[in-house]
């Protein structure tokens, strides 16, 4: 429930979860996954639509950073991504290198 109370105001700074364009992407049921996007803000958006526990690599994506400033059930040790059931998962799609960047230099809250 935690997680659910500080999704809206986490969603609330995230340009491309709320300005962004939407592309689903191609996941097997129980779960759905789409990459939001406004200008170079990139985030990946999973979740797992069912009562069970569903672990699964993430579609096609190369490098995954888990969305700062959101404490999200689950876990993703870099490879797997596993859900638990009703969970979800946002991670940040930008490269390693602009997020080397945006470490050293600041960036958008997140």
């Amino acid at each position: 429930l935690h997680h659910r109370r500080r999704l809206p105001r986490w969603r609330r700074h995230q340009p491309a979860m709320t300005a962004g364009t939407a592309e689903l992407l191609a996941m097997r049921a129980p779960l759905l996954a789409l990459v939001r996007e406004y200008g170079e803000q990139r985030l990946l958006c999973v979740s797992n639509l069912s009562a069970r526990e569903v672990p699964t690599k993430p579609p096609g994506i190369d490098f995954v950073q888990p969305a700062g400033g959101l404490d999200m059930p689950g876990s993703y040790d870099g490879l797997m991504l596993t859900l638990p059931a009703w969970g979800f998962f946002f991670a940040d799609l930008r490269s390693a290198a602009q997020m080397r960047e945006i470490a050293l230099h600041g960036g958008p809250a997140r």
